[in-house]
């Protein structure tokens, strides 16, 4: 269960990038490293859903005007995904107690199903993708791949 946001951060979703990276980088506990991993997989979900929705408009394909509408979704889940992790990060550096951790588990195991369905869609969708845009395709990859590579080694750190 996310404990409620704090009051001395604002709520990451509606951040501009610089003040998220401003907090992210300041002595503040959070934002941290499990936020950033789920900004970073919002980001890989943006460069997913610009190759399909362009690739839609170029082609007239509806499949990817939907794909291009579920990547946005899973963009906008893991910014929320982003906040959870601050707001359970936070009560875990307060108590450290076996509930915190299972809160910040199970964020993390939310975000690993949106990177896996993010790549199933890229999978399935990269053929029809026209091809000046598949360099995003591969960057949504490789930002969801680091995003989930960000999430275990927090994990590995409860």
């Amino acid at each position: 269960m996310s404990r409620p946001p704090s009051r001395d951060f604002p709520r990451i979703p509606g951040l501009t990038l610089i003040d998220f990276v401003s907090g992210l980088g300041s002595v503040a506990p959070t934002p941290g490293a499990g936020a950033a991993g789920a900004v970073t997989l919002a980001l890989g979900a943006a460069c997913a859903a610009k190759a399909f929705a362009i690739s839609a408009r170029h082609t007239g394909d509806p499949a990817l005007e939907q794909a291009a509408a579920r990547a946005r979704t899973i963009a906008s889940m893991a910014l929320e995904g982003a906040q959870r992790d601050a707001d359970d990060f936070r009560g875990w550096l307060k108590t450290h107690d076996q509930r915190s951790g299972a809160a910040l588990e199970a964020d993390a195991t939310a975000l690993f199903a949106l990177a896996a369905e993010l790549e199933a869609l890229i999978a399935d969708r990269r053929a029809q993708t026209i091809a000046s845009l598949t360099s995003d395709l591969d960057a949504a990859q490789k930002l969801l791949r680091a995003s989930v590579d960000i999430e275990r080694r927090n994990l590995a750190e409860l």
